[in-house]
């Protein structure tokens, strides 16, 4: 085992690593459809998939919307909240769509997988360094 003296250094160890896992992960999905001779759509296929783009869309105009536009009613301050929980919420829909309905969009991919990495990275993060 390889000790490492610092909190910026481990947490750089643990960003490298995690990257490397990723594209790892992404390599073996494409693996996995080419195998499976399936070919990847660019648009949604399925109800579920024009979910996901819808609710990411939204998510994406109330984390600015909301940020800028706090100071002048407080109701615009729940914004990035509500934004947060919508790309949450987007991410169980591809999944959902991806496993059960059968969606194979590259929209879709990449709108469930770099939000789910991103979330997995974090809490994964607060529970190995936390504050």
């Amino acid at each position: 085992m390889i000790a490492v003296s610092g909190e910026r250094e481990r947490a750089w160890i643990y960003t490298i690593a995690f990257l490397i896992a990723f594209a790892a992960a992404v390599v073996l999905g494409i693996d996995a459809v080419r195998r499976r001779e399936q070919r990847l759509s660019m648009l949604p296929t399925t109800r579920l998939g024009w979910w996901v783009i819808a609710l990411m869309a939204v998510s994406a105009l109330l984390q600015p919307i909301g940020t800028s536009l706090q100071f002048v009613a407080p109701i615009f301050s729940y914004g990035p909240l509500i934004g947060f929980a919508l790309a949450l919420a987007a991410v169980v829909a591809g999944m959902l769509s991806i496993v059960r309905g059968g969606e194979r969009s590259a929209v879709v991919l990449v709108l469930t997988a770099f939000p789910a990495a991103f979330l997995l990275y974090f809490f994964i993060g607060e529970a190995v360094f936390p504050h």
